[in-house]
């Protein structure tokens, strides 16, 4: 009976240390470090992402990687984009863009600090999008017609 138990002791414990992340917070107060705050394994799994600090353009091209992998639900609520704005896609996007690149997301929490926010047509799809920012203006920019300039 000892044996039986320790075995499902030891059973247990082995999953626990090899269980992956599903659901990660990551504060990153260096912009540019998000991806050293993700473990490699963590990466290949994680399906819910919440970052709080600061953040830069590396930092979203890495999160930009994540959705091609499991990620589905991306919190930047609490974060605060160094540059101050986002144009909405995850990929820096220049004429040279192909399709190969897209994201589908179950929920996007935008950073409520944002103050300008240019949306690029046909980059991803969000089922469920959190726009809680400060942004008075939307500008659109379809990518067909993508000049690296926004549309008035």
């Amino acid at each position: 009976m000892k044996k039986i138990y320790l075995l499902c002791m030891m059973l247990c414990t082995s999953l626990w240390v090899m269980a992956q992340a599903t659901s990660l917070t990551v504060d990153c107060q260096t912009p540019g470090w998000l991806s050293s705050k993700i473990d490699y394994g963590d990466q290949q799994t994680v399906r819910n992402l919440k970052v709080t600090g600061y953040i830069n353009r590396e930092d979203l091209n890495f999160i930009g990687k994540l959705t091609q992998l499991n990620l589905v639900v991306i919190d930047l609520g609490d974060v605060d984009i160094v540059e101050g704005s986002w144009d909405g896609a995850f990929k820096q996007l220049t004429h040279s863009w192909s399709s190969d690149y897209s994201y589908n997301l179950q929920k996007l929490i935008l950073p409520r600090s944002l103050k300008l926010y240019k949306e690029h047509n046909g980059v991803g799809k969000v089922d469920t999008l959190i726009f809680d920012i400060q942004v008075n203006k939307i500008a659109i920019n379809r990518l067909s017609e993508y000049s690296g300039e926004s549309d008035p």
